[in-house]
């Protein structure tokens, strides 16, 4: 009896840590190929069954990646209840690169709903995190501030964040 209860935890053991690598085995693909190729990404997460994950982090960065994928394949959503997974994960965690995601396609969710104020909130948010993240990603959040702040605010001053990110497309 000590052993079939012995082989039983062993082998739920081995099953869930293959689960959880194969896990974070997809979801470094749909990563590395999301600029390339965002369609196949959107598949590979949209594959993965959610029952697999383990921990916090594998749901957060699964809801980040899928909310990116839906993004670059002009999949307007207005519900922004898969990012928010991320963005109260990544908000407390040092990942920068991923907390400026999260709060920039928050922000995008916003801006498909209509809901500006919200939008630039994140946009905001966002910009404060400047460490690690690519001049293309700022000269990104730069455009889509402009593009929110035409519609709902000051035109002189969304003229400064179209200057802002034209300065960071260069540096590209």
């Amino acid at each position: 009896m000590k052993n079939v209860l012995t082989i039983s935890i062993l082998t739920c053991v081995l099953t869930f840590c293959g689960r959880n690598q194969a896990v974070d085995e997809s979801l470094d693909r749909a990563e590395s190929c999301m600029s390339a190729s965002p369609d196949s990404a959107l598949a590979i997460l949209e594959s993965i069954d959610s029952l697999h994950f383990d921990s916090r982090s594998q749901n957060a960065r699964y809801a980040l990646l899928k909310s990116i994928a839906l993004d670059k394949n002009y999949i307007d959503r207005i519900d922004d209840s898969l990012i928010n997974i991320a963005v109260n994960y990544y908000r407390h965690r040092c990942n920068a690169p991923y907390k400026f995601k999260s709060y920039y396609y928050q922000a995008r969710i916003y801006q498909n709903a209509g809901q500006m104020d919200k939008a630039m909130e994140s946009l905001v948010r966002a910009e404060h995190i400047r460490k690690n993240i690519p001049a293309e990603d700022l000269a990104r959040l730069h455009f889509v501030k402009a593009q929110v702040g035409l519609s709902r605010y000051n035109l002189t001053e969304q003229l400064k964040e179209l200057r802002s990110a034209a300065n960071y497309s260069k540096i590209c």
